[in-house]
């Protein structure tokens, strides 16, 4: 009988263990949520050099005349003249030429071609200068050509100094404001552009005034100038700027 009991007793606990385990393990089931957020970032790419040397003028007026001087020693007859470069000075008969460009060339990867930012280009010609009689000269003349894989065309033919410098200010294309990606046509890569002068002497060149007292005349005017007690004088400055444009709504 006390067995039984015992038996009874031991029963009673292992339903209650069995129970209490039930209700103990019933209390580690929940509901669960999760979310994760995060974000990176690069620094937009601009790509233009810093200090664009694309524009290389310093030969524009350089080495364009030669002048046979009579040397002093005339015992050598082969060796009797020398050629004296003068630089940095315009004469008739004179020509000379120099290059620009504003290459987007700098790229990090393939995929970048263009900046990624919104910018502004402008072409300038500011601190250009020239006189009045050399500006006015029919004798001399101004060309802008373009380059583009090994083709050269006319921008302006050979014309004033106002229609050469009109064209050089137009090549930023007058747009308010470049996209992302996208750059000026003008400038593409590998474009080229070349300012020429002449002025030009008795040659039987179709842009020479006619023989007779036109040509007189003209050689009367390009005598003044060569007399004159001030000299005149030409510069030509081209300025190339981009410059990135705010066009992010405040957050």
């Amino acid at each position: 009988m006390k067995k039984n009991n015992m038996m009874r007793i031991a029963s009673v606990l292992l339903v209650a263990v069995l129970l209490t385990s039930c209700v103990i393990a019933g209390t580690f089931a929940k509901y669960t949520s999760s979310a994760t957020g995060s974000d990176s970032a690069r620094v937009a790419y601009w790509g233009f050099e810093t200090d664009n040397t694309d524009i290389v003028f310093a030969d524009l007026f350089k080495t364009a005349y030669v002048n046979d001087e009579v040397l002093s020693d005339g015992a050598n007859a082969a060796n009797n003249t020398a050629a004296v470069e003068e630089t940095d000075i315009i004469a008739p008969g004179t020509t000379n030429k120099a290059t620009f460009s504003f290459d987007y060339v700098n790229y990090k990867t393939d995929a970048i071609t263009a900046p990624e930012v919104a910018y502004n280009v402008t072409i300038t010609t500011a601190g250009s200068a020239i006189a009045a009689e050399i500006e006015d000269n029919t004798n001399i003349q101004w060309k802008l050509t373009k380059t583009v894989d090994a083709t050269t065309t006319d921008v302006v033919a050979w014309g004033t100094w106002d229609a050469m410098i009109a064209a050089i200010e137009a090549l930023d294309g007058d747009t308010a404001t470049y996209a992302p990606g996208t750059l000026p046509a003008a400038l593409a890569d590998g474009t080229v552009y070349t300012v020429e002068w002449q002025w030009i002497f008795e040659t039987a060149d179709d842009a020479e005034p006619a023989n007779g007292s036109e040509m007189a005349a003209q050689d009367a005017i390009d005598t003044a100038m060569g007399n004159a007690d001030t000299l005149d004088a030409v510069k030509l400055v081209i300025n190339i700027n981009a410059t990135q444009v705010d066009t992010f709504d405040a957050p």
